[in-house]
């Protein structure tokens, strides 16, 4: 099952088909054109992108951590990511996304 934030960061590109591209990939289904911002897996970094193709390996969807975002390509990805900074440099005046995504989100990891 896939994790999805409550407060979902998504791209201008893609923000008409996201719900369609959250279902399809809830359901197991394909989303080509699609690429995922997520907490990440190592602790070193904050965030990774994903590309929603490597969701067809079983393992990478049961370990994937909480999708924050979706965006229609990788560029738009690093420009959400942007985004995401900006916010925690408001709220926080520091650069951990993670912790402010965590805190936003009310989610613990």
């Amino acid at each position: 099952m896939l994790h999805w934030s409550s407060e979902l960061y998504i791209g201008e590109e893609i923000s008409g088909k996201a719900a369609e591209i959250r279902r399809n990939l809830d359901e197991g289904k394909p989303a080509e054109n699609a690429w995922l911002i997520t907490l990440s897996t190592n602790r070193q970094n904050q965030l990774d992108i994903v590309h929603t193709v490597f969701l067809r390996q079983s393992w990478i969807r049961k370990s994937l951590p909480l999708i924050v975002g979706v965006a229609a390509s990788k560029k738009e990805a690093m420009r959400m990511i942007e985004t995401i900074l900006m916010d925690s440099l408001k709220t926080h005046c520091e650069t951990d996304m993670r912790a402010y995504l965590v805190e936003k989100h009310h989610t613990v990891m």
